[in-house]
């Protein structure tokens, strides 16, 4: 939580220079992931579930929570914004629902990556601080066959962000649609650690098609739109 806390005050700063005693500071700062707070709560509580999200009830219930949790999170924020006279009061709920937007793209897209990929790792290090490390297993070596479908996995996911922003044709009919097809393949092959790692490419690859085509002069929503529509 103080972490938190913190990287929220220093993108109040940096990103959106904002100053710490405004609404957006440190009132923002303290009451805008309260609600996500409570979410996490009840999936450690009452509904508990997997962090690796190892079954559909698991995936459920973090989704509901989470995208439940989201939208008082973009109420208040866009409060803090309206407070501080960042966007006018006729604008709020239009504000509100790109917020809810961005954060439930993260939702569905980073943080499946970050509790399957990420925090396995970072709590084996804090353990290894205090416990002796466990005998290191043999790496196992990769068929060529192996190698290869990988290899063509990352090409067709290439391919796929190309046809989307880069291949002009086919920009006109915006075929997301494309974009399932590498991640379809990587979870029928490697399950949903596999389809979690796609997506996080594949958005990846998408806000740098975007940023590099300036596809991002189309407008916010439509952009959020594009991201929530395949994810």
């Amino acid at each position: 939580m103080p972490l938190i806390y913190i990287s929220t005050l220093v993108a109040a700063v940096v990103n959106y220079h904002r100053p710490i005693f405004s609404w957006c500071g440190i009132p923002g700062a303290m009451a805008v992931y309260v609600a996500y707070m409570g979410g996490v709560a009840i999936l450690k509580g009452r509904w508990r579930i997997d962090p690796r999200l190892g079954g559909l009830r698991d995936i459920g219930r973090f989704a509901l929570v989470l995208l439940t949790a989201a939208v008082p999170s973009a109420f208040i924020g866009t409060l803090t914004l309206v407070g501080d006279h960042v966007v006018p009061r006729s604008h709020g709920l239009r504000v509100m629902v790109n917020w809810w937007a961005s954060d439930a793209t993260s939702i569905v897209t980073f943080t499946p990556f970050l509790l399957l990929y990420v925090a396995p790792r970072v709590s084996s290090w804090l353990a290894g601080a205090d416990v002796h490390p466990s005998v290191p297993k043999p790496r196992r070596h990769a068929a060529p066959l192996e190698i290869l479908e990988k290899a063509a996995q990352v090409g067709s996911v290439l391919v796929a962000i190309w046809l989307v922003f880069g291949f002009r044709p086919a920009i006109p009919y915006q075929p997301l649609y494309l974009l399932f097809i590498p991640v379809i393949w990587v979870a029928v092959r490697h399950g949903l650690p596999g389809a979690t790692l796609s997506t996080f490419a594949i958005n990846i690859g998408m806000m740098l098609g975007a940023y590099v085509t300036h596809t991002e002069g189309v407008g916010l929503p439509r952009m959020q739109l594009a991201f929530w529509r395949w994810d």
